[in-house]
């Protein structure tokens, strides 16, 4: 087939606007931010595709064909937002699987609060400690404990009259926790950022550890996030000579989220 040259040139512009046939489009958000859906969208775009997030609204500019999918996937994503209850419990005696077993096995009301309790709580003898924060789904939430300790500070000074001793006494906290991101991933999981941190007292100084990691756990479920082991060890003399002994015991800090009632 031949083409004169007026319809070779409208042919080719028509390619030219069939190639750029893009449209744009303002999509009202109801729950979530438009950042947080822009952030989901933005893998999923062609080359040309661009999205904005402004507050609540994102500003689409697509073929048509690829908005309709947009429009069906933000109907899908911007979903109400959750209020959720992470537990953290602090324990040298039971881990993730036994406290899971435990609550599958009985609803017994001496295991209630292995299904959460408000505030605060502390087993001096079973090394036990349990905080419960509420947070909203994609906020972050703090957890953190910590001790204060004194800490003497010693200085001289000499001088050609003699020398002179000063002491003080400072009171520092030591505080370790993190702050967690939780989102909801299908009906009973639920993904969390975390980003603990730890000071510790050395030397009369306190140094700090710090890392981020993401988990991904079931809702309702205990999972380990940090363990620590210390190590105590005692000798002594008896009757059958000289004794020492080595007593190793880990602390472990593991995290629940359940959809707050």
């Amino acid at each position: 087939m031949k083409f004169s040259g007026p319809t070779l040139a409208i042919s080719l512009w028509a390619a030219a606007v069939l190639a750029d046939d893009t449209v744009m489009e303002i999509i009202e958000l109801g729950n979530r931010p438009a950042a947080e859906i822009q952030a989901l969208l933005q893998p999923l775009l062609n080359g040309d595709d661009r999205i904005v997030a402004d507050g609540a609204k994102l500003i689409v500019k697509t073929a048509p064909a690829k908005l309709a999918e947009i429009r069906a996937l933000v109907k899908q994503l911007d979903g109400p937002v959750r209020n959720l209850t992470i537990s953290v419990l602090q324990t040298t005696s039971q881990t993730a699987e036994q406290l899971n077993a435990e609550a599958a096995a009985t609803l017994h009301p001496e295991r209630v609060e292995l299904r959460g309790l408000a505030g605060n709580t502390e087993d001096l003898r079973g090394q036990r400690q349990q905080q419960q924060v509420r947070a909203t789904e994609g906020q972050t939430a703090f957890i953190k404990t910590g001790e204060i300790k004194p800490v003497r500070n010693v200085a001289v000074y000499g001088s050609n009259y003699g020398g002179a001793v000063l002491s003080s006494t400072q009171m520092l906290e030591a505080s370790s926790g993190f702050a967690v991101v939780p989102r909801l991933a299908g009906d009973d999981q639920v993904t969390l950022a975390i980003s603990p941190w730890s000071n510790q007292f050395q030397n009369g100084e306190i140094a700090t550890q710090a890392v981020q990691t993401t988990l991904r756990a079931k809702l309702g479920e205990w999972i380990e996030i940090a363990g620590n082991a210390d190590q105590t060890q005692s000798s002594g003399a008896g009757m059958t000579g000289f004794n020492q002994s080595t007593e190793t015991q880990t602390t472990r800090i593991l995290i629940r989220v359940d959809i707050a009632k």
